[in-house]
């Protein structure tokens, strides 16, 4: 009789221990911003680590060299990030070239999160970690209205690119207004309302641009424009979106 007490009060002692033991709290991760300090348990460059931001079903960052972002499903501590739009600059530096292939390899293996002394890791299915996330400070992020925005990227549904070498395009919006620069001066109505925006047709100047890839890529912008839908601001950085997953990202000039 003793022994099966004493069978009894340790299978108890272990349920209560058990019970006492919290499931891991997921880390929150809509509206961080982190910098990557290790992939696959490899320290990333001490001088060009990548980015990765979260927020609005969105992650985007850079990759010590290009810019690149996609959607992002999040849940608990369940992670999935779409495939990545990725511009197309050159790394001069091999090392960094190098880096940027084996951080864009790893993205579509991400399957969880889970909160670290230091930051966040993001696992695996099977549990091992393939990046080590270290928060970085956010600047305070630049208001909708009255900021002129410069243009980084035009994004396709499957691709994205860089502005066109020494071009510029710009665009201010103000209530119930945008005006805009690039090789012409452009204009119209636009409505904000939430995360929402709707851009009205563009009325342009019609200047001749100084070379055919300017006058490209000003007809994607203006073209892009009216199917542009949602925005959000992540410190001084804009992205607008299509319904697509194409659209226009931005920095604050």
């Amino acid at each position: 009789m003793r022994r099966v007490t004493l069978t009894l009060a340790m299978l108890l002692a272990v349920t209560a221990g058990c019970a006492a033991t919290p499931p891991p709290s997921a880390p929150e991760l809509n509206g961080t911003a982190w910098v990557v300090t290790a992939i696959t348990a490899s320290a990333t460059l001490s001088d060009t680590r990548p980015t990765l931001s979260f927020g609005a079903g969105r992650y985007s960052g850079t990759t010590g060299c290009n810019s690149y972002g996609g959607d992002a499903t999040i849940a608990g501590t369940s992670v999935r990030l779409g495939p990545a739009v990725v511009t197309a600059m050159a790394c001069l530096d091999e090392r960094v070239m190098a880096q940027e292939a084996k951080f864009l390899a790893v993205l579509p293996e991400v399957a969880s999160a889970r909160a670290t002394p230091n930051g966040v890791e993001l696992l695996n299915s099977a549990g091992q970690s393939l990046l080590s996330l270290a928060p970085t400070p956010t600047p305070s992020p630049r208001a909708l209205i009255g900021t002129t925005w410069t243009l980084t990227t035009i994004r396709s549904a499957t691709s994205a690119t860089s502005v066109v070498n020494g071009s510029s395009v710009t665009v201010t919006l103000a209530q119930n207004r945008y005006t805009g620069k690039a090789c012409n001066t452009f204009g119209g109505d636009l409505t904000v309302s939430g995360d929402r925006i709707s851009f009205g047709a563009p009325h342009s100047t019609k200047m001749a641009c100084p070379s055919p890839e300017w006058s490209a890529q000003e007809a994607a912008v203006l073209g892009s424009l009216t199917t542009l839908a949602s925005w959000t601001i992540s410190a001084n950085t804009l992205t607008l979106s299509a319904p697509d997953g194409s659209g226009l990202d931005f920095v604050a000039s």
